[in-house]
């Protein structure tokens, strides 16, 4: 488990994102537990659940399996944010809870020789 305190930037302005982060080694697993000031908080008090797929199949699948159990597709994009490229959803469960769902890629530099 680890624990995450940082400020992103958001539309010009600083948030606070608190995360706890469960990890298994080795497994590649990751469940995430966000909360962030001025983000909307679900009924659990926290902004949402996000989990780590380790495809974009497996984000797709989940997405309709989630809809198809009653909840909704939220947004869907790809960004790349550093090193990091990730394609993400976020979806509401029928009790209303925000769950991103994601892959992450780490971008390796090729060097080129001439």
């Amino acid at each position: 488990m680890t624990r995450s305190d940082e400020t992103i930037d958001r539309q010009g302005v600083p948030v606070r994102v608190l995360q706890a982060i469960l990890t298994t080694p080795g497994a590649g697993d990751l469940l995430a537990l966000t909360q962030a000031a001025g983000f909307p908080v679900g009924p659990g008090g926290v902004n949402h659940f996000g989990f780590l797929f380790a495809s974009d199949r497996d984000v797709e699948t989940a997405i309709e399996v989630a809809v198809r159990g009653g909840g909704s597709l939220v947004r869907r994009g790809v960004r790349s944010e550093g090193r990091t490229h990730e394609t993400f959803a976020y979806v509401r469960d029928p009790d209303g809870y925000a769950i991103e769902i994601a892959t992450q890629a780490i971008l390796r530099r090729t060097l080129r020789r001439s």
